[in-house]
């Protein structure tokens, strides 16, 4: 599956199974995109507002899934 999905990514199958991957992933895409636009259009005209803590904050995660050790170093 997973040198299926490259080669669909590379472009170098153009065969049926490759446009039923590449046509469902390419509207999500367009989207996921405006959901995006429209998110940072609320913030930027104040739909949305940002908070200030009294603490510091750091962010943890979107690193990669899975056994890389997030959560010892929030531990620590």
């Amino acid at each position: 599956m997973r040198r299926f999905l490259y080669s669909v990514m590379r472009g170098e199958r153009r065969d049926l199974a490759a446009l039923l991957v590449t046509i469902p992933l390419a509207v999500m895409s367009v989207l996921y995109g405006l959901a995006v636009r429209v998110v940072l259009e609320c913030y930027k005209s104040g739909i949305f507002t940002r908070r200030k803590l009294d603490v510091p904050v750091i962010s943890v995660g979107n690193l990669t899934m899975g056994g890389v050790g997030k959560t010892p170093m929030v531990i620590e």
